[in-house]
């Protein structure tokens, strides 16, 4: 996925704020991973 996108961009953008995206797009979605873990964690004990 990294390298599609990176494939499309201009080569002077490189890593420099598609990285940062990407990865506050992970961290996000990670976080709202681990709050719906914690809910189903909770409920099902």
């Amino acid at each position: 996925m990294k390298q599609s996108i990176r494939e499309t961009l201009p080569p002077t953008w490189d890593d420099t704020w598609v990285h940062q995206t990407l990865e506050q797009i992970w961290e996000s979605s990670r976080s709202l991973r681990e709050a719906k873990n914690k809910k189903g964690a909770s409920s099902n004990a």
